[in-house]
């Protein structure tokens, strides 16, 4: 036998060892007694798919809303049937009032000028079954929510109709994620009352809006009317239902023409921006239906451009998404985004996540902000072509979570913003070739990893109140939590695992135990131990290397977070000789494995790591040896 195979043989016998030590390596993962419940009870099993007895509760919204620019104002109306499809009597509804949080009363996670605050939102009436709600008795406001007693419970499997007429003012110089940017632009959320969720896990979901943490919200169908002055053009949730009776004929047709070819429409030119592009009246009115959505919102302005086209997302059964974008006609880089946005929505709907995308429309309109609706997206144009094309790729992943599949993003957002972040690794460089994503996330990593404030990724995210550790928790850390996962897995399981996950709980809500359990049952492999490492402890990314007894190699794992090893041996001949073992040879909660090495008399220098590895201290990832003459 040759020293080079001895070398080989010693190499499998160390990761077989390794490999028989894991394989009955289990974690058991700490369950809160309300999960533990939920799988008592059937409503969610333990292999993550939704239990036989999984439910749902279910709003239908008609919202009139009636918006006047010069003020920043919203007069609403709104009719909601409420189904309890809970084994529970609910003798209360929760409303969630998120407008709230531009009160001066409100909790924030940053400093705002309170002095150019207002009250929030005034319900000005309330209604149940048609009959008036004394709301000084009846409602009950805490923070961004308000908590409607009812005079008769309502009872499982039962219905409920409501109404509720409020009003509701943006500041003229503060936006949280929409409002009024400036030059008679606004993008209008968060601007009505909704009903909160009311889930097997928690109940009623009472979080308070601060800032940070984002939204949990219930599927509903809308059905809605918005007014604005005659010179505004409005973009929103859903399809536009009544186009014909609002535009002018030559902006219908172009409407329809982009509906249809397949090709770039202009249906507004940059010359045309500022013209009246309605029909005749004092007051115009657009209607929008969305079906199984978890909030509604628009976007207006009387300046803006329109740019629209038919993108085809799946093949099989022939469906196509109306794409569009609005921006000023001053704009740099928007008026590329109708193109880029077929490349985009043709990545995600066959490549990763590889589901067609899940609805009919989809519009980037740009607020000065990063913001995701269903349907729509609130971006900023950024400084460069590079940040335009990589804010369309995040923002518009969201509508594969939260959307499609119903995350809550109050107590776990990495949920959605490591998948936001993670699915746009693989598109960037198409557009941007210069430009090093992965690097980019390394860097945003390495700003707070092992700080004693970054916290277990399982930390509900209400929880985050400072920017630092919100950020580490729900995007840079779990990007690389999903990034070392399909490493793991490998491609071609990794992605059939995803996809299984996410076509089980479209349109219902998961929780983290049932995306663990689901990757599981689909890639056939026992994970706990990626998950402890990963998501319930506080780990961070340190490996290192010593010299051990006799001719072999230390690996240490000073962080703690499992992770792939890559070594590579230089010899004194100018060869170099490479050993990598896959992250599961941590699968048995080592902190340390020997790595036998070659001839180390003739070695003259060994490295860890490589440039897809992330480690937050390199300077112990190399050893000198002294080479014998």
């Amino acid at each position: 036998m040759t020293k080079k195979h001895h070398f080989i043989l010693k190499i499998a016998q160390i990761v077989l060892s390794i490999y028989a030590l894991n394989v009955s390596a289990q974690f058991n993962l700490y369950i809160p007694p309300n999960f533990d419940r939920a799988y008592t009870q059937h409503s969610r099993s333990r292999d993550g798919a939704p239990g036989e007895k999984y439910w749902q509760n279910k709003p239908s919204y008609r919202m009139q809303l009636n918006f006047d620019p010069s003020t920043y104002t919203l007069d609403g109306h709104l009719e909601v049937r409420y189904s309890n499809h809970s084994p529970d009597t609910l003798k209360e509804i929760v409303w969630s009032l998120l407008g709230d949080i531009y009160g001066r009363k409100s909790l924030h996670d940053f400093p705002l000028d309170v002095n150019q605050l207002g009250e929030g939102m005034h319900i000005l009436e309330m209604k149940v079954a048609g009959r008036p709600v004394d709301l000084n008795k009846s409602f009950k406001r805490s923070g961004t929510n308000g908590t409607l007693a009812l005079d008769a419970p309502l009872l499982p499997g039962g219905v409920l109709s409501m109404e509720v007429s409020w009003n509701f003012t943006y500041p003229a110089h503060i936006t949280i994620r929409n409002g009024h940017y400036g030059d008679s632009t606004f993008l209008v959320g968060h601007c009505y009352p909704k009903i909160a969720v009311y889930d097997d896990i928690d109940g009623w979901d009472r979080s308070d809006y601060r800032g940070y943490a984002e939204f949990y919200g219930e599927y509903a169908d809308y059905a809605v009317s918005v007014t604005v002055p005659p010179m505004f053009k409005v973009w929103a949730t859903g399809r536009f239902i009544n186009a014909e009776e609002v535009l002018l004929s030559k902006y219908y047709r172009r409407l329809e023409r982009a509906r249809t070819s397949g090709e770039v429409v202009h249906v507004i030119t940059k010359e045309e921006a500022e013209k009246r592009v309605t029909k005749p009246g004092e007051a115009i009115t657009w209607k929008f239906e969305a079906m199984q959505v978890p909030d509604f919102a628009f976007g207006t302005s009387p300046r803006f451009c329109w740019d629209a086209r038919k993108v085809m997302v799946d093949t099989q059964n022939s469906r196509s998404v109306l794409v569009q974008t609005a921006y000023p006609p001053e704009r740099i880089y928007y008026p590329r985004l109708i193109y880029m946005l077929d490349t985009l929505m043709r990545h995600y709907s066959s490549e990763i996540p590889g589901i067609p995308f899940p609805f009919p429309m989809m519009t980037i309109f740009n607020g000065n902000d990063g913001m995701e609706y269903p349907m729509m997206c609130n971006n900023a144009e950024g400084n460069s072509w590079s940040s335009s094309v990589g804010l369309a790729y995040h923002e518009v992943a969201h509508s594969y979570f939260p959307f499609y599949v119903g995350t809550n993003e109050r107590k776990y957002a990495w949920m959605d913003e490591g998948w936001a972040s993670f699915f746009p690794q693989f598109y960037w460089g198409l557009h941007v070739p210069e430009f090093d994503y992965f690097k980019s996330r390394m860097e945003r990593y390495y700003k707070m990893a092992g700080d004693y404030d970054e916290v277990p990724l399982m930390t509900s995210t209400r929880l985050l109140h400072d920017r630092p550790p919100y950020r580490q928790a729900s995007y840079n850390k779990p990007f690389f939590a999903y990034v070392y996962l399909q490493h793991l897995l490998g491609e071609k399981v990794f992605v059939g695992a995803l996809r299984g996950y996410m076509r089980d709980w479209a349109g219902k809500h998961p929780t983290p135990y049932d995306f663990f359990y689901s990757m599981e049952r689909y890639s056939g492999q026992n994970l706990s131990w990626y998950w402890h490492g990963w998501f319930f402890e506080q780990g961070y990314a340190d490996l290192g290397i010593e010299q051990g007894e006799g001719a072999t190699l230390i690996v240490k794992n000073i962080g703690g977070l499992p992770l792939p090893i890559r070594i590579v041996a230089l010899m004194a001949s100018g060869a170099k000789k490479t050993i990598t073992l896959s992250l599961d040879a941590w699968k048995d909660g080592s902190t340390s494995l020997e790595i036998p090495l070659p001839a180390k008399d003739r070695i003259k220098e060994v490295r860890l790591g490589d440039e897809w590895i992330i480690d937050v201290n390199p300077s112990n990832n190399v050893l000198v040896f002294p080479v014998k003459n």
